[in-house]
């Protein structure tokens, strides 16, 4: 038996350490030996996780990683919840747990895992002879991990957004000074794209006119494919709880891939295409980027956007499954006919939580057919940003 100690506080990855497994983005390690590691890690909707990943010589050895395997699956079985997500077969086998922020993993939740690698020789004073080491004990890998699927942007990645949004300034100016060669005349270059824009006033009780293009500027790196759908200016609407965005507030404009509308964020915020949604459902995960580059404690306040078709006829059975697939436990209040929003407070991590299920046509003047859910938190005093964003939404989805 090894005896697995948890450092008070995690320590930074080491250099042979991968940046992400699986989903998950790996910030620090909680405790380290031979047997395997425990990271301190990120899930891509900003909950803090453990993940539990075998050291490089159970990772070559087949006996070690069918143990870490009946393991996982053992505690799989212990309840839901337990494991999160795991990749036991994987080139470098790991599980994921729960964990509080800033606080490291509960030992009943990894030991068992960790435990499991190493074969016990007696019990107690059963035990004979002497003490020994596996085979694999020193190891060290000799090939690096595979390359880390697309992780959300981090102060490591900083550099690169910050140079493409400076070739992003240049090809606008270009473009400017392209168009003033032309004449009026001319017109405009169909490649120009918007950049952030401000809202409409607060908390309007009517809906207003929609609000003239700023003139092109760039705006935050949002990673992803770019693309979009819609390119009407966006709406101002009523929203469903809290203040909307007004004109006292720095945006960006959010066209994202698959959606077939657009929304605002504040202008800190960036997004990244998630793979949990199974075609032809599209979620992308939306966060305050300020909030990593500047390593503050906690998880940032962002959250999911998950579209996806509703079946017709769209009527109160179909959506009514769509919001319990997502938020079965969420206690719904009606906003209007195609509109239901749900306002708590995490009991795991005590962050202000918002969802929101609402129904709407794709096609201006079309049946109802896709539904949109979304899941906003946020750390107190930031509870106004996800309000915003969740309210812009609703606003240009009619």
């Amino acid at each position: 038996m090894w005896c697995h100690a948890v450092v008070p506080a995690p320590v930074p990855p080491a250099p042979d350490d991968p940046a992400q497994l699986g989903p998950f983005l790996l910030r620090g390690r909680w405790q380290h030996d031979e047997v395997g590691t425990v990271y301190q890690a990120v899930a891509p909707d900003g909950r803090a996780v453990a993940v539990v990943a075998l050291g490089p010589g159970p990772s070559r050895d087949a006996a070690a990683r069918d143990r870490f395997a009946a393991a996982v699956t053992a505690r799989q079985q212990h309840g839901p919840g337990t494991i999160l997500a795991a990749e036991p077969g994987g080139h470098w086998p790991w599980a994921a747990v729960p964990a509080m922020t800033g606080q490291p993993p509960e030992p009943g939740l990894v030991h068992p895992l960790l435990d499991a690698v190493t074969p016990r020789v007696g019990v107690g004073a059963a035990q004979r002879g002497p003490s020994f080491s596996p085979h694999w004990a020193g190891a060290r890998r000799l090939t690096p991990p595979p390359p880390p699927a697309p992780a959300p942007e981090t102060p490591s990645r900083r550099g690169l957004w910050i140079v493409l949004a400076l070739l992003l300034v240049l090809l606008l100016l270009l473009v400017i000074a392209l168009l003033n060669l032309r004449g009026d005349d001319e017109p405009p270059d169909p490649f120009a794209t918007p950049g952030p824009t401000s809202s409409g006033p607060t908390e309007p009780t009517e809906p207003t006119e929609p609000t003239e293009p700023s003139t092109p500027s760039p705006g935050p790196s949002t990673p992803g494919p770019s693309t979009p759908g819609p390119t009407a200016p966006l709406q101002n609407g009523p929203g469903v709880s809290g203040p909307s965005f007004g004109p006292q507030d720095e945006t960006s404009e959010m066209r994202l891939e698959g959606l077939t509308f657009g929304f605002r964020t504040p202008a800190t915020w960036g997004c990244l295409r998630s793979d949990g949604a199974v075609p032809p459902a599209v979620r992308w995960v939306c966060l305050d980027d300020r909030w990593l580059l500047e390593e503050r404690p906690g998880n940032p306040p962002g959250g999911i956007i998950h579209a996806q078709p509703c079946p017709a006829p769209c009527g109160e059975p179909q959506w009514q499954a769509l919001r319990d697939e997502h938020a079965p436990d969420a206690a719904w209040r009606l906003v209007d006919v195609a509109t239901v929003v749900s306002e708590d407070v995490d009991p795991g991590t005590g962050e202000f939580r918002i969802r929101m299920s609402h129904v709407f046509s794709a096609t201006p003047d079309g049946p109802l057919d896709t539904h949109v859910f979304v899941r906003m938190t946020a750390p107190p005093g930031f509870e106004d940003d996800v309000r915003k964003v969740v309210n812009d939404i609703r606003a240009n989805t009619p």
